[in-house]
């Protein structure tokens, strides 16, 4: 089976800090990113540092700096957003983790994850920022 990222944390953190800087009419600082977001600055300097190694969001310094999208938000999929910030593929073992390919759960995971991601695709920021629930 293809390995496929996981579904974590990290990757929902990056989903609502690129919704933030999407809502943002101007360069939005990192701090409030952090604050509205209720997310530790240091890890959010992570997150973001990866989404700017990925082209997904640019830096601008000075006084008005902060961070912008680096293409519109109908051009990044949230998919894109999840997959730049996971840490490891789904499958690769941890240290100490052994995959067992006959065990039906880890299979069923794994095409959970691989069918999230693959419907995550067909949404984009765009899509994120208009939804009303």
């Amino acid at each position: 089976m293809t390995e496929i990222p996981t579904l974590t944390n990290r990757g929902r953190y990056a989903v609502k800090a690129m919704i933030e800087i999407a809502r943002s009419d101007s360069p939005i600082p990192l701090h409030a990113v952090s604050k509205n977001i209720d997310l530790s600055l240091s890890y959010l300097e992570q997150i973001i540092a990866t989404l700017r190694n990925r082209n997904l969001v640019t830096s601008i310094t000075g006084r008005h700096g902060g961070y912008t999208l680096a293409k519109p938000p109908s051009k990044i999929t949230i998919a894109q957003i999840v997959n730049a910030t996971e840490d490891r593929t789904y499958g690769a073992p941890k240290p100490k983790e052994t995959f067992d390919p006959s065990d039906p759960s880890e299979l069923l995971w794994r095409h959970i994850v691989k069918t999230t991601l693959d419907q995550l695709q067909t949404i984009t920021l765009a899509d994120a920022l208009s939804l009303k629930l």
